[in-house]
């Protein structure tokens, strides 16, 4: 790589990963480069960068008036949004993709969902590297969608507290809701030995992982775990609910950032997000990414159980969800009955 002769251009080589990647970084940071294509030669600009677009016009003196493309990577790219083509379309653009071809169709919200228009950034949940561009936003206190076992979710990492205070502003949240701290695992927690009692941990060991949330006592114990910078944003001044999804991703990512604090995808007081395209629709304008991971698990959130008076033989359950209040007192039942015969 090295500049011309008395020039600030940078010559990178196509046939380097650093080349591709230093292109792909002035990209996203709001440049515009040369790039070869499958035909000729062409400029190119992050659609996340309108003002970079312009400049294209202003390099080739070109009419405004007359339109540039976008180019995207697979045609995978645009089934996740399923914009709304006719199955003749998608047949058509199934036999000339990819190829020397561009296909003029109808401008709509769509093309929002793709990244036009929007500076959200859609990773893929199947994908290592998607995972860990949401975990590197988390970690520079970005605020994500991601999925969990339940319902998408707003996540923000418990390093960040501006991070927190901006879910609420993204869902227009009353502030006297508290949100809860997502782990990966119960060890998580063991390993900083919070003083909860026998009974507790049989409890959360029967009902985690899964689509419940308990509700503890708050504690210095949580600065241990990491929540310390984000203590008064989550949870109230004596109590803390605690989520441990069973999903594969959602733990990945918070193997990598530590607990995160979550609440659903939504605006306040609307139905939760069940697909990473409605998170997209209703809060990417407002998100830093999404992570797209399809069809949620379930259509409604985690049962929220009250353990504060677990000791004295009573769980409550502030909240039915995924998991009935059955399956819950069951469980209770189970983890008495554990301890009867200790």
């Amino acid at each position: 790589m090295e500049g011309i002769l008395g020039s600030s251009c940078i010559l990178s080589q196509s046939h380097q990963t650093s080349g591709v990647r230093t292109i792909a970084k002035l990209l996203e940071n709001g440049g515009v480069c040369g790039i070869p294509t499958d035909t000729v030669y062409a400029l190119a600009a992050s659609c996340k960068h309108p003002d970079a677009i312009k400049r294209i016009y202003t390099i080739k003196e070109r009419p405004t008036e007359k339109p540039v493309c976008i180019c995207i990577s697979n045609l995978d790219q645009l089934r996740v949004i399923n914009p709304p083509f006719s199955p003749l379309l998608w047949r058509f653009m199934d036999l000339v993709y990819p190829g020397g071809i561009s296909c003029i169709v109808q401008k709509g919200e769509w093309l929002k969902k793709l990244g036009v228009g929007s500076s959200c950034i859609l990773s893929q949940s199947h994908q290592t590297s998607g995972v860990r561009t949401i975990a590197k936003l988390l970690e520079n206190g970005g605020v994500c969608g991601i999925p969990t076992d339940t319902v998408y979710a707003l996540a923000a990492s418990c390093k960040h507290p501006d991070a927190i205070k901006r879910i609420y502003t993204i869902k227009e949240r009353p502030t006297e809701k508290p949100v809860c701290i997502c782990i990966s695992n119960l060890d998580q927690l063991r390993v900083i030995n919070p003083p909860f009692s026998p009974l507790l941990w049989r409890f959360m060991d029967l009902v985690y992982p899964g689509g419940i949330s308990c509700i503890v006592q708050k504690g210095e114990w949580l600065k241990k775990l990491g929540v310390g910078p984000a203590y008064d944003q989550v949870g109230t001044h004596q109590s803390i609910m605690i989520r441990v999804p069973d999903h594969t991703v959602t733990s990945h990512l918070t193997d990598i950032t530590g607990p995160i604090a979550i609440t659903s995808a939504n605006p306040s007081g609307e139905s939760d997000s069940t697909h990473h395209d409605m998170v997209i629709s209703r809060l990417s304008d407002k998100l830093d990414a999404v992570l797209c991971d399809g069809t949620s698990n379930e259509v409604v959130g985690s049962t929220v159980v009250n353990c504060l008076k677990i000791d004295e033989g009573i769980v409550t359950i502030l909240r039915e969800g995924c998991v009935s209040s059955t399956k819950i007192m069951q469980l209770f039942e189970v983890a008495k009955t554990m301890e009867d015969m200790m």
